[in-house]
């Protein structure tokens, strides 16, 4: 099953951003740093697998999204969207 990521990555939004706004961008298929969850479904679909890192400090998990040689991760610590990463297997960068 294939899930879509968008070609171009949403600029990261401040972790206290608005919520209206980072729901807006949900609406519009883009992660941004700051997203819950269910934001991050909302824009992307399931992941196509979730790991862990369990430290002394808490959890982190990567949500991993693929599409066309490309790659996608979301990290959320805590049900909120870090970071947020990309990688392409094509030798080319994403636009």
């Amino acid at each position: 099953v294939s899930i879509p990521v968008p070609s171009r990555a949403a600029r990261p939004a401040d972790p206290d951003a608005d919520p209206y706004l980072l729901q807006r961008e949900a609406g519009l298929g883009r992660v941004a740093v700051g997203m819950s969850a269910s934001q991050v479904e909302q824009a992307r679909g399931r992941p196509l697998s979730i790991n862990s890192d369990t430290r002394a400090d808490g959890r982190t998990d990567q949500w991993v999204y693929k599409r066309d040689g490309d790659d996608a991760y979301g990290y959320l610590r805590n049900g909120r969207v870090r970071s947020i990463s990309t990688h392409s297997s094509t030798g080319t960068p994403a636009p």
